[in-house]
This record gives C-alpha cells, sequence and structure tokens, in this order.
C-alpha cells in the first residue's frame, strides 16, 4: 500500500523512465506498506520489469508504440461505429436549423446562500509541525506568532500579472507571463517570507499582495522610493520584525516535500500587542481588528 504520494506530468523526457504522462513522486511523507488485504478484484494490475532486462526492450514497437492505444485479447468484442438509433435522431435534429442558446436568470428565492467559512483551530508551531501535510486541515490553522527574522535571499516583491495573478517572468527590458501570454501587463505586489516563532518551535511563513501592506502598512511603490538599510533591504521592510501577529494560515507547496514544513498566511489580523511596528499601527487605511484576506 502507498499513501501520501502524488501524481505528476512531466513533458520532460529526462524525467521519465517509462514512456507516459504520469508519474508517482515519493517525498519523505511518503508511507510504504505491505498489503495484508488485497481485496475481491484488483484497482490495477502490472508487472515491474528488473532493470537488467530494460535493456532488451529497447526500440520494441511490439510493447510500446509511443502513442495511447487500445489492446485486447479473446475476451473482447470490438464495435467500430456501431448504429446507435438515439444518435442518429440527435444528429438529424441538429440539422435541421440554427439553436440560440440563452441563459435564464435564476430567482433570488432559489439561490443557495453561500456557507460561512468554518473557523480555523487555533494550534501552536510546535502542534502545527507534528501535522502530515496529507492531512493538514482544509480550514486551514490560526496561530499567534513573532515574525523573529527575515528569511535569506528573498525578495520582499513580485510583478504579478493583472489578469491571473501569477509571478511574471523577466523578458528583457520587461516582464511576461508565460501563463496568460501578456507582456508589460502586471502589478508589484508583497512577497514576503521571514522566520515567525510562538515559543514553541519556529516556522518559515510567506503571504503575498495585501497581507504584505498590511503588515508593512505602505504600497509596494512606497517601499521602492524609501531608502535601503546597510544589507539593501529597505527599513520599512526590516521593521517588521519583531512585530506579533495572528494569522490563518495554510500549507505550502515546499511542505510536501521537505520534514520542515512551511505556511503561506491567508488572512491576517493586527495584534494588540504593543511591539506592533509603527508603521503597522500609523498607517491611515490600517484598523485594529481589521481582517484581511489574500489568494494568490
Amino acid at each position: 500500500m502507498i499513501a501520501h504520494c502524488r501524481m505528476l506530468t512531466s513533458s520532460l523526457p529526462m524525467n521519465r523512465s517509462l514512456p507516459g504522462p504520469y508519474m508517482l513522486e515519493f517525498t519523505c511523507h511518503t508511507r510504504i506498506n505491505a498489503a495484508r488485504d488485497s481485496g475481491a478484484f484488483p484497482d490495477y494490475v502490472y508487472n515491474l520489469t528488473p532493470f537488467e532486462e530494460l535493456h532488451a526492450y529497447v526500440g520494441d514497437k511490439k510493447k510500446f508504440h509511443g502513442r495511447n492505444y487500445l489492446s485486447g485479447h479473446a475476451a473482447f468484442h470490438w464495435y467500430f461505429n456501431p448504429a446507435i438509433p438515439e444518435a442518429s435522431a440527435l444528429v438529424q435534429s441538429l440539422r435541421q436549423g440554427t439553436f440560440a442558446i440563452r441563459r435564464v436568470g435564476e430567482p433570488l428565492g432559489d439561490i443557495v446562500q453561500p456557507v460561512p467559512k468554518p473557523l480555523a483551530d487555533l494550534l501552536t508551531l510546535k502542534e502545527m509541525q507534528d501535522i502530515d501535510p496529507y492531512e493538514f486541515p482544509e480550514k486551514g490553522c490560526t496561530c499567534t506568532v513573532t515574525i523573529v527574522r527575515l528569511a535569506d535571499d528573498h525578495s520582499w516583491w513580485f510583478p504579478s500579472c493583472n489578469l491571473c495573478n501569477k509571478s511574471c517572468k523577466s523578458d528583457g527590458s520587461s516582464y511576461a507571463c508565460y501563463d496568460c501570454g501578456t507582456t508589460d501587463k502586471y502589478t508589484y505586489k508583497y512577497k514576503l517570507c521571514f522566520i515567525a516563532s510562538d515559543g514553541t518551535d519556529e516556522a518559515e511563513m510567506v503571504c503575498f499582495g495585501e497581507i504584505g501592506r498590511r503588515i508593512v502598512g505602505k504600497s509596494v511603490e512606497a517601499i521602492m522610493r524609501a531608502p535601503r538599510g546597510r544589507d539593501a533591504v529597505p527599513l520599512d521592510i526590516a521593521g517588521i520584525v519583531s512585530s506579533k501577529f495572528t494569522f490563518a494560515v495554510s500549507m505550502t507547496e515546499k511542505s510536501f516535500r521537505t520534514p520542515k514544513k512551511s505556511y503561506q498566511d491567508d488572512e491576517t489580523s493586527l495584534s494588540l500587542d504593543p511591539e506592533v511596528s509603527a508603521a503597522t499601527r500609523n498607517d491611515p487605511q490600517s484598523n485594529e481588528n481589521v481582517c484581511t484576506t489574500d489568494k494568490r
């Protein structure tokens, strides 16, 4: 039995040992146990070829065709383009003319009201670190932490695509979004990566966009025009160290591949602790006890 592995797709031939679009990724969280009860009928049937015999299949077109195909045996019966009366009637009805598709509005009384988002459990970092990434609550967790230092070798901003909000890549003198295929359609947004602690453990956290603005208390453009410190980090960014916040967090993608988990801040509320940075407290657009949600 294999649990806590991930199904991946890769277009790079170097990442595929066998011809096929899918791969299983095993990480430090993957669990492999001998199956005691295989069930009445298997879901998948396969035979593993020993490595020393793989060379015998090089260029074998009988077993590997390089594309998707169907195969069968004596128990199979093939039906090529069978005559289906219902399908023929449908095709004939479509040939009689064009059809106008009109969207009909739904009465307000019949609209299902959205279900309130469940409250996340308040946990310590130690308790969160003990949770397997595959068993992390879907609603996330809440924690109260103090920012102890900035993460090394991480930029505090990124060019965000105006259409999909994903990070744009450098393209000459500008930035391009390879997902949307757009150029010069981006906005500078926060990407704060820092180490937080609550006394029980430390963890790396990252936040984007509006969450970062509420932590720092100023816009990205204002910080870019501000003086830099001796280590090239803006003073307002360095000033978030020692600030205390309550975050609603989710697990980052990196946590599925490393023993030490990291988290993304999805919501934040300004702490009433006196150590909250002066930049955040003095921001005219910030109010204590106000929650902000940001999804990247």
